[in-house]
This record gives structure tokens, sequence and C-alpha cells, in this order.
């Protein structure tokens, strides 16, 4: 992997017991190589060393930093050894979702390897379309591409077979990637990432057993520039405007703004010149806003924007806390469970330098415990204020002065399970959502997505009835 260069790499049946992953994650760390790994497998035989493990396990290596997806497998796969699923951050604040999967042989070993396989992909697949930046799903599934359970579901939503695409363009058929002349290993792309696409093919040395090397070359610059997203403002027709001071507030603005126009016509930059002319419109807006007895009123943000069209790449992520934070299951949410996150890691933060003091014989707290429990009572996402929030809800007086060790456990304990509750009623909305928007798409009379729904119930059937 060192001469393959740099990249993100991810391998399939690596069967690394949890001695061999040791290893291995070490001599790629000290290669400068960050790695994520499966749940470590089973030795082979009593008898085959500590080395050798059973045909499984996976994992994502890469140069670029990486990070654990925050929302947590299901018990069968971990159990399986299947699934590795991670971010890497690919700059500019953009994460990319990366998912290394290893479908089951369909051999005696397996009972039925189709309701594995069916698992692992709903479960894999639907972190991955949920993802709000650019997300790829890599892997060898040990199945044709038409067989992946809800790939036709990923292909209505724009993803794409890199390797298929790729060989499309250069009017050829893709290349198979394994000896048996078949395609079973493949690059998965979303659409976002896929406008990045250069290249996808096989590389004809053999590496390993059996399987070619299957490589996607991406131009990341096109991924982690800000995208332009246009969206419909709200109307100002509710507000009212002082027409009296319009026209001076606007001379005032064109006239702080008047050296970028003038820059930007100079630089035959049309897009920034219309962004100074729409800029300085919404300043006058915002001056110039009346209630109804003259007074200077607010305009909300929701009406304003005209001149900021572009987003990041990726939606904002929960940071991993320290060894020991509290770190929430799920990956990209709303700004407030972000700002209780960060409550429950001071609180804990707290507890263990209170725990600390008592520890060297300090009877009071320490200056640095008071400065932190006032920026815990300033702490934003909690309406009105922290202190109000805890004695609504949980019946809690909150203290102004620093409290005690047991206090701030308990303390801490409440908003923890307060902030896990508002993610699961997260995460189940978010994926009720989902499933609403593919129930309201065959009601209404996608054939195609119901033909999917139809042949992939059932799937294991499939082989008894071919010739």
């Amino acid at each position: 992997m060192v001469e393959w260069g740099p990249g993100v790499w991810a391998a399939s049946e690596t069967s690394n017991t949890i001695d061999a992953m040791r290893i291995t994650a070490g001599r790629l760390k000290k290669k400068g190589l960050y790695s994520a790994w499966s749940q470590p497998v089973q030795k082979h035989t009593n008898n085959a060393g500590m080395m050798r493990g059973r045909a499984s396990g996976t994992s994502v290596i890469s140069h670029l930093r990486l990070k654990p997806y925050p929302a947590l497998l299901s018990d069968l796969a971990v159990q399986s050894s299947r699934v590795t699923e991670c971010l890497v951050d690919i700059g500019n604040g953009t994460n990319m979702f990366v998912a290394s999967m290893y479908g089951p042989t369909h051999t005696s070993i397996f009972f039925d390897p189709w309701s594995l396989l069916a698992s692992l992909c709903t479960e894999v697949f639907d972190h991955a379309m949920s993802y709000k930046g650019p997300a790829v799903v890599m892997g060898d599934f040990n199945v044709d591409i038409d067989q992946i359970p809800r790939w036709n579901v990923m292909k209505q939503q724009g993803w794409i077979d890199a390797a298929a695409f790729d060989a499309a363009r250069r009017h050829a058929a893709p290349s198979a990637t394994s000896k048996e002349s078949a395609r079973r290993s493949f690059i998965l792309l979303n659409p976002q990432l896929a406008r990045s696409l250069l290249w996808c093919d096989t590389i004809e040395e053999f590496e390993f057993d059996f399987h070619p090397l299957l490589v996607a070359d991406l131009n990341t610059e096109v991924v982690v520039q800000p995208m332009p997203k246009w969206w419909l403002l709200s109307t100002t027709d509710p507000f009212m405007f002082d027409s009296e001071i319009m026209n001076e507030c606007a001379l005032q603005q064109t006239e702080v703004l008047r050296d970028r126009f003038q820059r930007a016509l100079d630089n035959a930059d049309g897009e920034e010149a219309l962004r100074q002319v729409n800029m300085a419109f919404e300043n006058c807006l915002v001056d110039v806003c009346v209630d109804s007895s003259g007074q200077k009123a607010f305009l909300p943000k929701k009406c304003l924007g005209r001149c900021s069209n572009k987003v990041r790449p990726s939606a904002p992520i929960i940071k991993n806390g320290k060894q020991g934070d509290f770190n929430p299951s799920i990956c990209q949410t709303n700004m407030i469970v972000r700002d209780m996150t960060k409550q429950v890691r001071r609180l804990n933060s707290l507890e263990s330098q209170l725990h600390a003091g008592l520890k060297r014989g300090d009877a009071r707290p320490s200056m640095q415990c008071t400065d932190l429990w006032k920026a815990i009572l300033l702490a934003r996402g909690f309406h009105p204020t922290f202190q109000q929030f805890v004695l609504s809800c949980f019946g809690v007086f909150v203290p102004v002065n620093c409290p005690g060790l047991e206090y701030v456990h308990y303390l801490a304990n409440l908003t923890k399970h307060h902030v896990q509750e508002v993610v699961a009623e997260s995460n189940k909305n978010q994926r009720f959502a989902r499933e609403c928007k593919i129930q309201r798409n065959i009601q209404g009379g996608d054939r195609r997505l119901t033909r999917v729904f139809v042949t992939k119930l059932l799937p294991h059937f499939k082989p008894s009835f071919r010739k």
C-alpha cells in the first residue's frame, strides 16, 4: 500500500485476528497511514497460529485523517466483521463517508447468504444515502451488481458504479474483478462524488489471489469547493419599510461598496459585481425596516441571502471527543444537538476537575472550575437558559455558584440521557422520512422502483429458478 501511493483504500477479507490487526495498524501508522477496522475475526483453526484468521474482515486505510462513523452498527453487522464505516477529512472542512464491505460467499458456509447480504447492504446504504456530502461504498460483494440489494434504489438517487460509468465513457466494457471473468468488486459513488471521477479500472497485476486491484481516480478539488445552491427566499410583503430614508440609505451603501463593485467590473467578474448590488440592496432593507409606530424592526434572515448562494460540500458533523468523552450515535444533526453534546462534555470535564481537586485535598472548587461552570450556565442550545431548561424539564434547581462533585455527576447524567433521547428520536424521524419518500414514489406509480422492491423481497429464491 505504501508503494501504491496516497489514496483511500478499502480492503475486503482481511482475515485479521486481534493480534494481526494490532501489528498491521502499527506498521501502517509508522508509514503515515491511518486505518479503521471491522471487528477482528477468530483464528482459522486452533493450530493456525495467532496471525491467520477466518475468511472475513474489512478495513479502510488512508493517508488522510479518518475517524469512525458516529452512528453505531447493528450487532449483526459488528459480529459479521464484514463492514467498516468511517469519515475521511479531504480538506476545506469537507468529510467524505467511506464504507468497506465484504459480501458473504454463496457456499455451504452460510445457511442464508442472501439474507445476510441484504441486512448489511440495507444498513450501510441507509447511512450512505442519508449522508449530506461526498460518499463512497467499496468492497467485494461476491454477487453481480444487479443482485446487490437496494442498488436499483440507489441508482434512482443518482449513485453510479464507477467502473461501469467510466467504461461507458470510453465505449468499452468494464474489466473483470476476478479470475472467473466476472465483476464482484465495485466502487459505488454518490452524485456529489461522481462529479470528480476521472477514471476507474482494474490494475492488471494480481496483487492478491483471484482479484485484481480496482482503482478509481478522483479529483477532490472539485468536491471540496463550495457548491452553488439556489433557494426561494421568504417574501418581505408582511414587513414595512421607511421610504423617506430609503434613498439616503441606498446612497450610503453604494458609497461603502463602490470600491468592491468597481474592482469587480475591472476584473470582468460579473458574478461578484451582482453580489455587491444584492448586498447593498439587502443592507438597505435591514436598515429601513420599521414597525407600525415607525420604530426600527427586525428583518429575519429567511428574507435575506441573495448574495450568498454557495454552501459547503458536506454538512457539519459532531466532532469526536477525547478518550472517554460523550459521543452521540449520530453523524450529521442540527445545531441544537451539537450544542447539547458540547454541554455534556463540559459537565464531564468539570466532574473530572472536581474529582482531581478532592484528591489534592482542595475543599473549594478551583478558579478553573468556577470559570467552566460560568460557561456551562451561558451555554447555547437550551431555551431560554440552561438553568430554566433543567428546572422545567427535570425539576432540578441549578445554582449560580459552582456546585459539588455529586451534583455535577447527577446533572451530567441527566443531560446526557436527554441528549440520547433527542438523538434517538432524530434518527427515527430521519429513517421514517426516507421510508415515506420511497413509499410515495411507489404509490405515485414509479414502476421501476416498485419492481425493485418486488424483485428484492426474497432474493435468495432467484438461483433456484435459473437454468
